[in-house]
């Protein structure tokens, strides 16, 4: 058994990507003071990118001949109908003005002129994010996470239609480790309002380019009898608990549920307990010289380590419905990376990049999301081991919080290169 660190036990894997190099375009996350509309020109919707308060920003949307000659290898048949003649053609900035819409993406904007200070663009379409006076906007490297129901010997399944934002990060130490994870298990927020969360513990050696151990951490749950509505009969349930009951069950050694757990929570609690100072813990694994090397490795100093605060934001009813069935168009396909494995087989990733987030919120504050997309048009996605130490972080833009007319929530989302669908009602 051994009783001290060896960096020879260490194995990480090299550093990958998936790279896009296109960038011919932009995606604006609008943020709409008002609107020009004159009678013998275009309209335009003017206003500031998030993020961005002191730049102002004009956008108008294109002409059928602008977008036949930016895809001159489309059909300008369909163009024409996504444009103006369709069931389900293009809003107009006149149709967004009518609605006091304050929070709009343009999809395939380009720069027409810089003056003064003042960009200008011509975008293909615009994409209502949300309309209700409580609206916010978070921006920041999460995933999207769509996939249909997968029954199972447990029953029917359950699809996931979510987005994991990473909100934030620090590097600790024997000071800050506990408080950190403290911080990123809390189950409400500063406001009292529920949080649906986890705290990731990356691992760093030396300068090695990726993390030589990752666990996550999840908010310990109990037993609770709740009556379900569609049975007529009462259901066991399990409720998250506060972040002090999941660290104190962690460091008591509480076994999980699968072996797997166990190798998750042994990491977790062995660079808690080294960074600590603490005596050499219990693990739970049958296996468990990973984990005691890495209490060592941590109690003796060798690593950085960076604790990660992750919130998961489900969509609203109307938004998952429609976001489940888009789920292979391309801008919600690129949150899978999938790599050549051999023979003809494929490896899927998870995959995240800067991506921006309209939520609001129930009654009783949980958030639930209306709209996401990636913050570019062409994101580069990047697996969770290539997102280097520090660079993770998700803001809340309070300024976009905007006073409109209460509409239906959870518009469809499209793709740019599709009809728009009917409204929701």
């Amino acid at each position: 058994m051994s009783s001290s660190f060896d960096p020879n036990k260490l194995d990480a894997k090299p550093a990958s990507g998936n790279k896009s190099t296109r960038a011919t375009s932009e995606r604006l996350h609008l943020v709409v003071d008002n609107y020009e509309m004159p009678d013998n020109g275009f309209h335009f919707a003017v206003g500031h990118t998030l993020g961005n308060p002191d730049e102002q920003v004009r956008v108008r949307l294109n002409t059928v001949k602008e977008r036949t000659e930016d895809r001159p290898k489309e059909d300008p048949a369909k163009i024409e109908s996504q444009y103006k003649s369709g069931e389900n053609h293009r809003e107009t900035l006149a149709d967004k003005a009518k609605g006091e819409i304050k929070l709009i993406a343009f999809d395939d904007a380009r720069l027409i002129e810089a003056v003064d200070g003042v960009k200008t663009y011509r975008a293909h379409w615009p994409k209502t994010m949300a309309t209700s006076p409580e609206s916010e906007l978070v921006e920041g490297m999460a995933h999207i996470r769509l996939k249909d129901a997968k029954p199972d010997a447990n029953g029917p399944g359950r699809a996931q239609a979510y987005v994991e934002m990473l909100k934030s990060s620090a590097t600790v130490d024997t000071n800050t480790v506990v408080s950190a994870l403290s911080d990123a298990l809390e189950i409400s927020d500063e406001k009292g309002r529920a949080r649906d969360v986890s705290a990731m513990i990356r691992v760093y050696f030396e300068d090695r380019p990726v993390p030589i151990a990752t666990a996550r951490l999840y908010p310990t749950t109990e037993q609770d009898t709740r009556f379900d509505q569609a049975s007529g009969e009462d259901k066991n349930i399990s409720i998250p608990q506060p972040a002090e009951k999941t660290l104190k069950a962690l460091m008591e050694a509480t076994p999980g549920k699968t072996e797997f757990a166990n190798q998750n929570l042994d990491v977790a609690r062995a660079i808690v307990a080294g960074l600590s100072g603490m005596d050499e813990p219990k693990f739970n694994s049958p296996d468990a010289e990973q984990a005691r090397n890495l209490y060592y490795g941590a109690k003796e100093g060798h690593f950085q380590v960076e604790v990660i605060s992750v919130e998961k934001i489900d969509f609203g009813a109307d938004s998952r419905k429609t976001y489940l069935k888009d789920k292979e168009k391309p801008h919600l396909a690129a949150y899978t990376i999938n790599e050549p494995a051999g023979e003809d087989k494929v490896r899927s990733f998870t995959g995240y990049a800067e991506t921006t987030v309209a939520i609001n919120r129930y009654p009783n504050g949980e958030p639930y999301a209306v709209y996401a997309s990636p913050s570019d048009m062409y994101p580069k996605m990047t697996k969770l081991n290539d997102i280097g130490l520090g660079k993770v972080g998700a803001e809340l833009t309070s300024e976009a919080q905007v006073k409109v007319q209460p509409e239906p929530i959870g518009a469809p989302a499209y793709d740019e290169e599709e009809e728009a669908p009917a409204p929701a009602v």
